[in-house]
C-alpha cells in the first residue's frame, strides 16, 4: 500500500540497561532521552522497492588521554526493501558484507530488535564504556 511508503523516523532507542549519558542523575532506556546524538535518524522507503537511511548515534572517543562521548553519523545506506506479512527486510552491503535487517511494521511503526547488542554507557564515576544489552529501535512514520 502506498501509505506505507515514505519517511519514518528513530523515535525510540531503547536498550535494557538503563544509562545516565547526559550526566543528570536520572537513568534511562531509552537513549534518545539522555544524548541528541540520534535525533534525526531515518528511513526512506521508496515505490520502486529502494530505501535510503541514515546512521547516527554515540561512540567512544579518545581525546588525550581522556575518554569521552562523541556522535558520529556514517555514510547514507542504500538499499531494498520487501514486505512479508508484518515483516520488512532491508537488505544493503556494508564494506562488502550484505545485511538483511527485519523489522516489524506495527501500524506507522517500525521495530527491530537486537539480542545482546552494545550499548554506550557511563561508570559510576561518569567513564564512558560499552555495555551489552538488548536494544529496540523504534521509528515512527
Amino acid at each position: 500500500s502506498s501509505t506505507f511508503l515514505g519517511t519514518y523516523y528513530m523515535t525510540a532507542f531503547n536498550s535494557s540497561v538503563p544509562t545516565d549519558l547526559n550526566g543528570d542523575g536520572t537513568a534511562s532506556t531509552n537513549q534518545m532521552n539522555e544524548t541528541n546524538c540520534f535525533a534525526g535518524n531515518y528511513i526512506i522507503l521508496n515505490a520502486n522497492n529502494t530505501f535510503t537511511a541514515n546512521a547516527k548515534g554515540v561512540e567512544i572517543s579518545v581525546t588525550g588521554s581522556a575518554s569521552v562521548l562523541a556522535c558520529y553519523e556514517d555514510p547514507l545506506m542504500n538499499g531494498t526493501w520487501s514486505l512479508s506479512g508484518n515483516q520488512l527486510t532491508l537488505t544493503y552491503t556494508d564494506s562488502g558484507i550484505v545485511y538483511d535487517d527485519v523489522f516489524t511494521v506495527v501500524g506507522n511503526t517500525l521495530k527491530i530488535s537486537t539480542q545482546q547488542g552494545e550499548v554506550v554507557g557511563t561508570t559510576s564515576t561518569g567513564e564512558p564504556v560499552y555495555l551489552t544489552a538488548n536494544l529496540e529501535l523504534v521509528y515512527t512514520k
